[in-house]
């Protein structure tokens, strides 16, 4: 997932993605929102939406996220909301580019 753009994200909006919280459990969690980009002279940021699918959550911190299409990274997820339906996690991108 090195350097993937905000559009290679949403390309996969509503996808399953696996959180690993630990190298041998893994939690699935749907990509719920990319945000716009914002771009400004040699930066941009971006910001994904997920949700997990637990009732129990994860400390903030970096995991290993994985996907059938795009591959495997590190993300730092921030847990930021708690629904019936799972735990909403941000990863925020804010890089320098070369344009």
């Amino acid at each position: 997932m090195e350097h993937l753009t905000r559009d290679q994200f949403a390309e996969h909006l509503n996808t399953t993605f696996k959180i690993y919280v630990t190298p041998e459990t893994s939690v699935e969690a749907e990509l719920t929102e990319v945000s716009e980009i914002r771009k400004r002279p040699r930066q941009e940021a971006f910001s994904l939406l997920f949700l997990a699918l637990t009732d129990t959550p994860f400390e903030q911190a970096a995991y290993q996220v994985e996907h059938p299409t795009l591959g495997s990274d590190i993300l730092f997820l921030v847990p930021i909301e708690k629904t019936g339906k799972g735990i909403y996690y941000e990863v925020l991108f804010n890089r320098l580019t070369d344009d």
